[in-house]
């Protein structure tokens, strides 16, 4: 079955806003598209962070090639991937597909995520435990987006984890539960601009040949 049209939307917002994300520092992007069927993530981190970069990179270059992602992606996503856990409605929820997609001539990794719930109007709690995979004070700039708007919060060791669409009081601002990154809404952007529809033909082929390469988790 094709993607609906706003699944193909949310996938190249992500893919417009993770253009954005390229660093060096030891910061990583990660980005969240919600819409009816799916929650999309993609995360963009710097692979030289990775603890167990040097055993991937198999000819010492600093960058991963296509040869060393296509034997080693499965595993560096499971790694990567389970380090996020999604919980809401009091359950974990877990990753219909899962894999690499190598940014070729760059140190940059991207992982991209698909799991099967509709979070746009609940809560979705986020716990990432990337610092321990990672070197240094590793953090991560979380964005969720949904077509009403968007909200961040930044992720570390200290915090850990962070509750989007939570139902605010007007002082729940003041009280932040241990562990937990305050969620800070965006200004909402209801109408998308026209120039996503740019890349949407591309995307159809692409995100299916993706759906295809990468067979679901279980």
């Amino acid at each position: 079955m094709l993607p609906n049209f706003k699944a193909l939307v949310a996938c190249v917002v992500i893919c417009m806003a993770s253009q954005a994300a390229a660093h060096d520092l030891p910061i990583s992007g990660m980005q969240m598209v919600a819409d009816e069927h799916y929650l999309h993530i993609e995360l963009m981190l710097n692979s030289a962070e990775l603890v167990f970069f040097s055993e991937i990179d198999q000819n010492k270059n600093g960058r991963l090639e296509v040869a060393e992602v296509n034997e080693h992606g499965d595993e560096i996503a499971r790694r990567i991937v389970d380090c996020l856990t999604l919980r809401t409605g009091g359950r974990e929820i877990k990753a219909d597909v899962a894999g690499i997609v190598p940014d070729v001539s760059t140190h940059h990794l991207t992982v991209r995520a698909h799991y099967p719930v509709d979070v746009r109007s609940i809560p979705i709690t986020v716990e990432s435990r990337l610092w321990e995979i990672t070197r240094g004070a590793h953090s991560t700039q979380v964005t969720f987006r949904t077509f009403e708007g968007s909200q961040s919060a930044r992720l570390d060791a200290r915090s850990r984890r962070v509750t989007f669409n939570e139902p605010q009081s007007p002082d729940a601002h003041q009280s932040v539960p241990d562990g937990s990154a305050p969620a800070s809404t965006n200004t909402s952007y209801g109408g998308l601009p026209l120039g996503i529809s740019i890349g949407l033909v591309a995307l159809v082929g692409g995100y299916l040949v993706f759906l295809r390469t990468f067979k679901p988790r279980i």
